[in-house]
């Protein structure tokens, strides 16, 4: 091992593994560090109870691998379809079609592709980082008294750093049991017929909760805020049904609850009746009593364990004379560019979860969003450290004298690209892929060039200054019913086949910039498979261009040329045949079965 690397990873978990896959797919030198025996990062510790909230599907329709990958929220981005024909192991639907899999059998998956992609040589473990300095422009990383490395910039790839501790008089490890710290496979006889507060509101409060529900006298969720539910937010970080059942018990009245008291104090009892059980004294503000009031009032548990959530500051490690990254304002996160570097530290950037800080909507904060963010930001560090320029990912002439049959084949290459992206559909409005439509060496020939997915901020930042582009993304459409609230579980019809931009599920949108400006937006209408190369529909009366067509009225308005295609769903002799107009009895017997179509519909 010499003295100094260019780039050093920090962390052997699927963010670490997946950036050194980027750097060796390209040739670039790197090291990676990594504490523990093995590489496959806390997936042996965490969840706690062994189960994964993230997604395998393993049978999707068709065989395209990044269309496949959308649904196998595991498999390393950077790991292509070659790879996997070479090795189908290297897929990790292909180690269980278990829905919600094993941590440790993703573990061993890691490990297995560490191994198989010959990522090990540059891999060594048994190195834990005791503390990052910087010299002379270059951080320098303390392993032990004798060990020193340095590197010219260094990927933070380490997971969770410290756990939130509420701030609560007397909460500490001799009161409580921290997230960390339960056993699942000692609970059933440490928690049975006990009364347990689990403090917390997210996935992992509910992840405990749901495992004592056999064990426990009462499982008592205790949050200052009530939580997000996925099914709403489309945020994977938020409330996932998988784990939330609590609150049906609740509902039914099964000594399973959520409250939203405050905690002010927790003591142990040390004699008496009691002696052993933990006093907890409660300050909830109560707004909605007439009039409003505090209520001040103490009660008896038998345990409390501690859920929520850690931070990724890592300010245990960095030598804050020289590298103190600036930080959110919870503490929670490192800022970071549009380019998942420190906003005050350059070199230093941070791969995996702590990428969610520029993210908070989509899926940054698990795998297989942050494994697309990786796969740009190795792009990134090719082309600004090692001279590897950026290409685009497709390229066109365009003849402006006759340009339909040229924006055709950019608008084929387009209902492709919406139709198999991993990123634009796990980064919905975060991601984008830009289009720039320039002159080439003849004015009259227009080059249109679709370039890899980034970040919304950092296209802008790259593309912003050129004057006719396209920014695809792919978004939700929710906020356009009602107060933009109403339940998801409403949206069980069509969206408007005459009006696309009134598509509430997510799907493609094409914003068209002219001179710099956005003057116009193409909605493709939402898909039930999220593929717009497939029709869901196969009568003869199908458009079968519909989606092309979007696609190429969008690149048309870009270029400012006036020709329009039909991007009905169905041919214009047709309309009236498949789409006849409902009269007023048919509107009131839909009604009568379904009273929420009101609700969606646009006067509302």
């Amino acid at each position: 091992m010499r003295n100094h690397y260019p780039n050093i990873i920090i962390g052997g978990g699927p963010a670490g593994l997946n950036m050194a896959l980027e750097f060796s797919k390209r040739g670039i030198e790197y090291l990676l560090l990594e504490a523990n025996e093995t590489v496959g990062g806390q997936w042996d510790r965490f969840p706690v109870c062994g189960e994964l909230i993230s997604l395998n599907k393993k049978y999707v329709p068709g065989d395209n691998h990044t269309y496949r990958m959308r649904y196998d929220w595991h498999t390393l981005s950077t790991i292509d379809a070659e790879d996997v024909a070479r090795d189908p192991k290297l897929r990790f639907t292909e180690w269980t079609s278990a829905h919600w899999p094993s941590a440790k059998l993703y573990k061993e998956y890691l490990k297995y592709v560490a191994d198989k992609m010959e990522l090990t040589k540059c891999i060594h473990t048994n190195m834990r980082v005791r503390r990052i300095m910087k010299e002379n422009e270059r951080f320098i990383i303390e392993i032990s008294d004798s060990l020193h490395i340095s590197a010219d910039r260094i990927f933070c790839a380490t997971g969770v750093s410290k756990p939130i501790v509420p701030d609560i008089k007397g909460l500490n490890a001799e009161t409580c049991t921290f997230y960390e710290n339960f056993d699942p496979n000692t609970a059933a006889e440490h928690y049975r017929n006990k009364i347990v507060v689990v403090l917390g509101r997210g996935n992992s409060a509910f992840e405990i909760a749901h495992h004592l529900i056999d064990i426990t006298a009462e499982t008592r969720v205790v949050t200052r805020s009530l939580p997000l539910f996925a099914r709403q937010t489309h945020n994977v970080h938020d409330l996932r049904a998988q784990v939330s059942d609590v609150f049906d018990l609740m509902q039914l009245k099964s000594n399973n609850n959520i409250v939203s008291d405050r905690i002010v104090e927790i003591r142990r009892i040390a004699n008496g009746q009691h002696k052993g059980q933990l006093l907890v004294s409660y300050e909830t503000p109560c707004l909605h009593w007439s009039p409003p009031r505090w209520m001040k009032r103490t009660g008896i548990v038998d345990d409390v364990i501690v859920c929520c959530g850690f931070n990724y500051t890592l300010s245990d490690i960095f030598d804050m004379d020289t590298v103190r990254p600036d930080v959110d304002g919870k503490g929670k996160y490192c800022l970071l560019t549009s380019s998942w570097e420190s906003v005050n530290i350059p070199g230093l950037y941070f791969i995996g979860a702590p990428m969610r800080v520029n993210d908070p909507d989509a899926a940054s904060g698990f795998v297989h969003g942050f494994r697309c963010n990786i796969q740009a930001l190795g792009n990134i560090i090719a082309e600004k450290y090692h001279g590897i320029a950026l290409k685009p990912i497709f390229e066109y002439r365009i003849p402006l004298n006759n340009p339909s049959d040229a924006l055709v084949s950019l608008s084929k290459f387009l209902v492709d690209l919406v139709s198999t992206s991993m990123p634009l559909f796990e980064l919905f409005s975060y991601f984008g892929n830009i289009v720039t439509f320039e002159e080439c060496d003849d004015a009259s020939v227009v080059c249109a060039r679709v370039w890899p997915p980034f970040s919304r901020e950092y296209n802008n930042e790259r593309w912003g200054n050129k004057q006719n582009r396209l920014e695809v993304v792919f978004e939700y459409g929710f906020h356009r019913y009602g107060n933009g609230e109403l339940p998801t579980h409403y949206f069980t019809l069509p969206a408007d086949h005459f009006d696309t931009s009134q598509s509430a599920y997510i799907h493609p949108v094409f914003h068209v910039f002219r001179e710099g400006v956005e003057v116009s937006a193409f909605h493709m209408q939402e898909s039930l498979i999220g593929r717009w190369d497939i029709d869901d529909y196969v009568d003869t009366e199908t458009n079968v261009d519909q989606y092309r067509n979007v696609a190429f009225n969008a690149c048309a308005c870009a270029l400012g040329i006036e020709e329009r295609r039909s991007m009905l769903p169905v041919l214009d002799e047709f309309v009236e045949k498949c789409y006849p107009l409902m009269n007023e009895e048919e509107i009131a017997e839909a009604l009568r079965i379904q009273p929420t179509l009101a609700l969606l519909a646009k006067q509302s």
